[in-house]
């Protein structure tokens, strides 16, 4: 019970001076509140948070499909012929194939139904920012359509 007040009153102490230390910077806290510069105030705004959104979302689902990637090769490695284990590995790999894939097909479907309905203007309001899932999707529906006509 001694140890218990004894932690109790240093406890009791750091907190009045910690407290007591930061007084004044919480009084002065209203007299140095600015406001905010970067409110979204146009639609164009918007979007463009929804597709930085977007964009991050895809990369991390890249980044996590990579992940289950090499845990699957490390359960298939370690495995040690384990049908079990094995089997489990086959898994992960084919769903984080399939992860990647999603991802793809998610970021190139807007640019795929322009191309084959042939629109004119960008019905991808996010096409700047993910050029690069887009672009493989194009070379791949291109090289479908070369082939088809060939």
């Amino acid at each position: 019970m001694r140890v218990i007040k004894k932690y109790s009153y240093r406890l009791v102490a750091l907190s009045a001076t910690v407290l007591g230390a930061a007084l004044p910077f919480l009084a002065n806290a209203q007299t140095t509140l600015n406001e905010p510069t970067n409110v979204i105030t146009t639609p164009q705004e918007v979007m463009n948070l929804f597709c930085g959104a977007l964009d991050w979302l895809f990369w991390g689902l890249i980044v996590l499909s990579i992940a289950m990637f090499l845990v699957g090769g490390y359960i298939y490695v370690t495995s040690g012929g384990d049908a079990e284990k094995v089997s489990k590995a086959t898994k992960t790999l084919t769903y984080a194939a399939i992860g990647v894939v999603i991802a793809l097909i998610a970021q190139g479907v807007p640019l795929l139904i322009q191309n084959i309905l042939g629109a004119s203007g960008n019905l991808n309001a996010c096409a700047g920012a993910n050029g690069v899932a887009l672009g493989v999707l194009h070379a791949i529906r291109s090289s479908w359509m070369m082939r088809s006509f060939a």
